[in-house]
């Protein structure tokens, strides 16, 4: 035997198994049925809107800052309504978004969710739910928020740090 045929040999020895599992993966893909991706309805969330049930008084996220801060009593508690807004305004427009836009997500899926934290947990105490939150002032100083929304373990906005204030 000389070269030239052991060559095709050992070509034929590696090809005719990797074209057979080919070939049989092929087959194996045509009898599948497509089936088509569950898409879940689409959210979109541009600004936040924080609203004082008690006094109307709102704080808004405008791009990578917010207008207004919450100030907690020291030892007291702040709750506020969350809302959101589809579409952000200009950069140049710094007016609060037409309360017409303010989206709740009580009107979304429930798998649609906010997570609130408090940097500095001495400072502040954050909880919420889907709709409000409660800042609970545990000394007077200031520290950062941060509110992130999530469907499930995606994330779907996360919103700038919000400076809140304890006095």
């Amino acid at each position: 035997m000389d070269s030239r045929d052991r060559r095709a040999r050992a070509v034929r020895r590696r090809f005719v198994p990797v074209a057979a599992g080919a070939l049989a993966l092929a087959l194996a893909a045509c009898d599948r049925a497509a089936t088509a991706p569950q898409v879940a309805p689409s959210v979109r969330i541009n600004e936040v809107v924080l609203e004082d049930p008690a006094t109307g008084a709102i704080i808004y996220s405008h791009m990578d800052h917010w207008h207004g801060f919450p100030i907690v009593p020291d030892g007291g508690t702040l709750t506020l309504r969350k809302f959101f807004t589809a579409f952000s305004a200009h950069p140049d427009d710094h007016d609060p978004p037409s309360r017409g836009d303010w989206i709740s997500l009580d009107s979304l899926p429930a798998e649609i969710n906010t997570r609130i934290v408090a940097s500095d947990t001495t400072v502040l105490r954050a909880v919420g739910t889907r709709v409000q939150m409660q800042l609970t002032g545990r000394r007077t100083a200031s520290t950062p928020v941060s509110m992130v929304v999530r469907r499930a373990t995606t994330t779907l906005y996360e919103a700038p740090p919000l400076n809140a204030v304890v006095r």
